[in-house]
Parts: C-alpha cells; structure tokens; sequence
C-alpha cells in the first residue's frame, strides 16, 4: 500500500485574512479608461513645465520665487 501524504505550508504576511480584504472603488469617474487618465495627466504635467514654468515674474514660479524672496 503506497500512501502520499501531502502537506502544504503558507506563509500568510498579510495582517488582513482572507475574509477581511478591503474593496478599492476604482471607478471615481465614470466611463473613463486607465490610458484616458494617465495621458490627462503627462498632460498637465507636460503642460506645467511649458507653460507655466516659462510664464517669468508672472508664472507661478514668479510668484514662489517672490514669496521666497519677501523672507529671505
């Protein structure tokens, strides 16, 4: 008579159970996709750094550089 036994070991690292995982709403905004999100954003940040960071004393590191000034 050949018996298997077989035991099987797991290392939980999570402190949550299994039972206990928490939901993430991932639809903050309806009937928008992940690539519409991301391309929005390099978007802003493309436009942050040519638009505003080119504006001079009036941009908005003009104003910064103005508040940094007024305490230094």
């Amino acid at each position: 008579m050949n018996r298997h036994t077989s035991t099987t070991t797991s290392l939980h690292i999570s402190p949550l159970d299994e039972d206990e995982k928490e939901n993430v709403n991932v639809n903050l905004v309806d009937n928008v996709d992940s690539f519409t999100l991301t391309a929005v954003g390099f978007g802003l940040i493309a436009f942050n750094f040519l638009v505003f960071a080119n504006m001079g004393d009036v941009g908005l590191g003009g104003m910064v550089a103005r508040i940094i000034n007024a305490f230094t």
